[in-house]
């Protein structure tokens, strides 16, 4: 599935809208280490929608030493 065709699946909606229901000034973490490679590409797909839509701020990135990300932190607004 590319990311065209999972904007357009029932979850994708469903994780925007639990983002949506976040108050506002709430601030987490996620950890993409802790999950699987399918389920974190997806997951950065709607954290990145969620930011330019204007719903969350990233506030950091964690790296790895190789480069690869690990986490990021938001802030809802």
């Amino acid at each position: 599935m590319n990311a065209i065709e999972f904007r357009a699946h029932p979850e994708y909606k469903k994780c925007m809208d639990k983002i949506i229901s976040y108050r506002k000034g709430f601030v987490f973490t996620v950890d993409y280490t802790q999950m699987s490679t399918a389920k974190a590409n997806a997951l950065k797909i709607v954290m990145a929608d969620a930011v330019k839509a204007g719903y969350l701020d990233l506030l950091s990135i964690g790296l790895a030493l190789d480069g690869t990300e690990t986490d990021e932190t938001f802030k809802r607004l």
